[in-house]
């Protein structure tokens, strides 16, 4: 399940790499590709143009969101599905030999007994997805 909800990464792998910044250019706040390259998004806010109360509304202006999409650029995306499938690699189910539809995690018995599968981590990476259809709610740690 978790697998097939890291198609960001295929979303991600097709957007304008980052990191991504932001500036302002008159009433537009510009979400860009690196310092000054391509515009990827842009927001126009209803203030004035004019010196110095541009600067002031700029100040004022609510860019939580545009912050939030700046940060989570393309490339910190691919690296999190990266480091997502990593953990998913040594965290994988392992089949009982009686009954192959249920299973253990060989990573969470190396030191305790065998965690039935999916394990604890397995569980918190999947959380993310809870609003999915895909998600067991037994799976909720």
């Amino acid at each position: 399940m978790i697998r097939r909800r890291l198609e960001d990464d295929l979303i991600a792998q097709q957007a304008r790499p980052g990191p991504w910044s932001l500036h302002w250019d008159g009433q537009t706040l510009q979400i860009k590709h690196g310092q000054g390259g391509a515009v990827v998004a842009e927001v126009t806010y209803a203030i004035p143009t004019y010196e110095p109360e541009v600067h002031e509304a700029r100040a004022e202006c609510d860019t939580r969101n545009e912050e939030h999409i700046a940060r989570h650029h393309p490339a910190r995306v691919l690296a999190e599905t990266e480091a997502m499938g990593q953990i998913l690699a040594l965290h994988h189910f392992e089949p009982y030999e009686d009954d192959p539809d249920r299973g253990f995690c060989r990573e969470c018995q190396r030191d305790r007994a065998a965690e039935t599968y999916p394990c604890t981590t397995v569980r918190l990476l999947a959380l993310p997805y809870a609003d999915h259809s895909d998600y067991r709610e037994e799976w909720r740690p």
